[in-house]
């Protein structure tokens, strides 16, 4: 994950180390975690370089989760990510992504 100043998450998890208390993610296309361009096997390498063992969520805005009026009122431009069945689906495919990420390396 990269903020707007290109500053990468692996980067802000190694800094914040033993401070982080929560840790909140989405992809860049605000979609399926995993389906974008965040780099997120490094962030979850520098998560379990600091010891981090907390909470981990994810947000999406897909049209499947917070619906397509909502979703163009967001200004989300095409479908971010895979199509999906719904909401339900998202959460899972998103679980077992995360799961997968922190569970090589715990």
């Amino acid at each position: 994950m990269t903020n707007p100043l290109g500053v990468h998450s692996a980067v802000w998890a190694r800094e914040a180390g033993e401070w982080l208390g929560h840790v909140h993610m989405g992809e860049s296309h605000r979609g399926l975690p995993g389906t974008g361009t965040i780099g997120f096997p490094a962030f979850f390498g520098a998560l379990a370089d600091v010891g981090y063992t907390g909470p981990l969520t994810f947000e999406s805005f897909a049209p499947e989760v917070v619906g397509p009026d909502l979703a163009q009122g967001l200004a989300v431009w095409g479908n971010p990510g895979p199509e999906l069945a719904d909401a339900d689906e998202l959460a899972i495919r998103a679980r077992q992504f995360i799961a997968e990420g922190i569970g090589v390396r715990r």
